[in-house]
């Protein structure tokens, strides 16, 4: 703020008007130097939104993201509220989201989040800090690390699946081998086993 009066409200740098942040404004209309607050007054929630902490968590590119609103969807209808699953919710309640969800929630709680505020035409961003980027890490390699054992589990049932075969297949095979092994009729052998038949056969005036 005094930087900005000094600069006559004029960006050194870009030469763009300055506008005055929320708590410059605050100040400006506060009555005290200090807050008063009644005491019928609840306390005050500092929040963050809760698809951006799922967004840091997951660490995806937008609150829009199907994963992001999926966590959110899960959440909300469980707890009924943002404000619920923030604050109030049991830490073994949240567990039917992902492990990295829950613990940047109980960061959030905690204080531990880094809040990066913004400015000058840029949004401001959230942060874990390192001993939580770690753990983070470790969280995401167990994940990929169970996701390519279920797919070299299904790629070795496949493999033993086309080397398995079932029953009927099995007798198939034994009636085409039955068929292949019978040798082939001569001529005459077939011309000899049709008269043996017409012989065997009785006439209509046969008595």
């Amino acid at each position: 703020m005094p930087e900005a009066v000094e600069n006559k409200w004029s960006c050194p740098i870009c030469g763009g008007i300055i506008k005055k942040g929320v708590l410059d404004r605050i100040n400006e209309l506060a009555d005290f130097e200090e807050p008063r607050h009644p005491d019928h007054r609840p306390p005050y929630l500092h929040l963050i939104p809760l698809a951006e902490i799922i967004q840091m968590a997951l660490d995806h590119a937008s609150v829009q993201t199907k994963g992001v609103k999926t966590a959110w969807n899960t959440l909300v209808e469980r707890f009924g509220n943002e404000a619920e699953a923030l604050i109030y919710s049991e830490p073994e309640a949240l567990k039917i989201v992902d492990d990295r969800i829950v613990s940047a929630i109980l960061a959030f709680r905690k204080g531990n989040i880094i809040i990066h505020p913004g400015g000058g035409g840029q949004y401001g961003w959230l942060e874990l800090p390192e001993n939580l980027k770690a753990e983070k890490y470790d969280q995401e390699k167990k994940i990929g690390s169970k996701t390519k054992k279920a797919s070299k589990t299904s790629k070795g049932e496949k493999n033993r699946h086309t080397g398995q075969i079932s029953f009927s297949d099995l007798e198939n095979i034994k009636s085409e081998t039955k068929i292949e092994e019978k040798p082939e009729k001569t001529a005459e052998e077939t011309n000899k086993e049709a008269s043996d038949n017409f012989k065997s056969q009785s006439s209509l005036f046969d008595f």
